[in-house]
């Protein structure tokens, strides 16, 4: 929790800075050490490669698919992680889900105001 409130401080104080979602998915996964330095290269490329051929969603679309894998990590009889993982990976989505609702609400005001427009 303290994480998210340090991401809403800096982002109203205008300090943040524009990241690369790839970059941020690499930053990510180094820090919780499933990711060796020598690799990051080479990951980076991959999931460069990967995202270039699906199909950009929404940001309700997007919302939606984030509450499918809360809901998977959320079963209990999955043997394919252990807790901890389960934890992690829940705690990453949920910060991903606060960013989508946010995303989902300006998508929504800039619909309402281009309804307006003639």
């Amino acid at each position: 929790m303290l994480e998210l409130l340090d991401f809403d401080k800096s982002e109203s104080n205008g300090a943040g800075e524009l990241v690369k979602d790839n970059e941020i998915v690499v930053e990510s996964l180094a820090a919780q050490g499933l990711l060796r330095d020598t690799q990051r290269a080479l990951v980076l490329e991959s999931i460069k490669s990967e995202s270039d051929d699906l199909p950009v969603l929404t940001a309700s679309e997007a919302n939606s698919t984030v509450s499918r894998l809360l809901h998977f990590l959320s079963l209990e009889n999955d043997n394919l992680l252990t807790p901890a993982e389960r934890r992690t990976g829940r705690a990453n989505l949920l910060i991903l889900q606060r960013l989508l609702l946010k995303a989902r609400g300006r998508e929504r005001e800039r619909e309402k105001a281009t309804d307006f427009t003639v």
